[in-house]
């Protein structure tokens, strides 16, 4: 009997675990592919009147791509609010992004196509 009390705690424990687990993968997975569709954005890659517009930072940064990119800053408050909008759903929508990367990869293919022929 206590046998089956340890080993159904143990299951218990094994299965908080892997909650806990899977809870910061779903974390790391949604601030990832915010972190993507923001460079998106701030790229230029995606533009458009859905999709939120930058200006460059007010302060004059070291050249750095990293710093730059991390310092611009929205055109107005309703560029933020897209902004917001949209890392939010590309923090719930796990297809959003692969499918954005893939569609990229195909039209940079198509292009490449083009000027070699």
């Amino acid at each position: 009997m206590t046998t089956k009390v340890a080993s159904h705690i143990e299951d218990c424990q094994a299965f908080q675990k892997g909650l806990v687990l899977n809870c910061l993968l779903s974390l790391g997975e949604g601030i990832i592919g915010a972190c993507v569709i923001y460079s998106f954005f701030a790229s230029g890659l995606l533009t458009g009147p859905m999709f939120p517009g930058f200006d460059e930072p007010s302060t004059k940064i070291p050249n750095s791509p990293f710093l730059t990119l991390i310092h611009l800053v929205p055109n107005s408050s309703a560029e933020t609010a897209k902004l917001f909008l949209w890392a939010f759903i590309a923090g719930f929508c796990e297809r959003l992004v692969p499918d954005q990367l893939n569609r990229l990869a195909g039209e940079a293919a198509e292009s490449k196509g083009k000027k070699q022929s």
